[in-house]
């Protein structure tokens, strides 16, 4: 499967396992050795952020670079990227039903957000990297309860139990 992506100045075509790059007139620029067959994306501005849907690897590319590559615990279902190219995972088949990670632009975690209850289905990082936000969905009760809770990351980085900043 070929996948094709656009992101800051750079068309980039992904076919098995490489991430090739090309500028506006059509010539290559770069080369990437990426191992994802079946990607999830998130793009914003220079950074384009790849996973392998379902599985663990993921990859920050910013320009023709890798930023940084990890390995995650359990499966990816969600990703996102700011425009800083601090990033937030959502990650499911663990003890909880989604565990948010959120790194830094250099691949450093900074917290993880365990949801035991409620399921994680979308996250976005502020282009100020002060707030990390996400929206949960319950199905536990007999009625489907949906949440959009807001996480200060610099509270995050002292005590993540008491890092809300909005419900």
């Amino acid at each position: 499967n070929v996948h094709i992506f656009a992101y800051d100045k750079y068309v980039a075509i992904l076919d098995k396992n490489k991430f090739k790059q090309y500028n506006s007139s059509g010539t290559e620029v770069g080369e990437l050795e990426i191992n994802i067959s079946n990607p999830l994306t998130a793009i914003n501005g220079k950074h384009i952020l790849i996973a392998e849907k379902e599985k663990q690897k993921i990859y920050l590319i910013q320009g023709t670079k890798i930023v940084w590559e990890k390995d995650i615990e359990g499966v990816i279902s969600r990703v996102c990227v700011n425009k800083n190219g601090y990033s937030s995972i959502v990650v499911s088949g663990t003890t909880y039903k989604s565990v948010i990670i959120t790194y830094d632009n250099t691949g450093k975690e900074i917290f993880r957000t365990y949801l035991s209850t409620t399921i994680a289905t979308d996250i976005s990082i502020s282009d100020d990297n002060k707030y990390m936000s996400f929206a949960e969905v319950d199905t536990s009760g007999t009625l489907v309860q949906y949440k959009i809770k807001t996480i200060s990351i610099e509270a995050a980085k002292q005590s993540p139990d008491k890092s809300f900043a909005h419900i």
